[in-house]
């Protein structure tokens, strides 16, 4: 009988150490599965970021070249063109690769004072490439803030009868998966 009656008075050490321990294991899970589930969330929406750029990018010179046809291409400068259409009008298309001065292994540093952001311009409408994380980079002897998402290289083919622009845009987890490539025919 004595021991019943300790018993009724409360729980044992024993008793609180496992629901202790108990309760700790699912707060544990459950903050695990929360982070993964966060973490699947920014890559959903980086993703999304780069697939709608591309998108209005396409969607943008896709209507001049669908609707106006492309006569020709002339190559201006250092990866800026001049398209010229079949209604006699022209349009600039420069792609702005400012990250191609980071150094293939670049030293990394704590805070950065200046940015670079790759950005492609069309008809003097700019198109920033979207902000996926940043790196800080020594270059040339300054901190800089540098977007993870460049454009590595970019072409325009002129063949007799068509035309293809390629941009390759790399990002370090996702490869050159969201690269924009336009090919399109030539009117003479």
């Amino acid at each position: 009988m004595i021991s019943k009656n300790r018993r009724k008075r409360g729980f044992t050490i024993v008793e609180l150490l496992i629901t202790f321990s108990i309760t700790a294991v699912i707060v544990v899970s459950l903050y695990i599965s929360i982070s993964k589930l966060k973490e699947k969330q920014e890559r959903i929406s980086e993703k999304s970021a780069v697939t709608e750029y591309r998108d209005i990018f396409l969607n943008n010179i896709g209507k001049d070249i669908i609707i106006d046809k492309i006569r020709d291409i002339q190559q201006t400068g250092v990866n800026s063109y001049t398209i010229k259409f079949k209604y006699n009008y022209d349009k600039t298309l420069t792609i702005n690769m400012n990250s191609k001065e980071i150094p293939k292994n670049p030293e990394l540093c704590s805070s950065a004072t200046q940015g670079f952001n790759d950005s492609i311009t069309y008809n003097n409408e700019i198109y920033s490439l979207p902000y996926i994380g940043s790196d800080n980079i020594r270059i040339g002897g300054r901190c800089s803030k540098v977007n993870t998402l460049r454009i590595e290289s970019a072409e325009f083919i002129n063949e007799t009868e068509w035309v293809k622009l390629n941009i390759k845009i790399f990002h370090p987890d996702y490869g050159y998966k969201y690269s924009i490539n336009l090919i399109a025919p030539k009117t003479p």
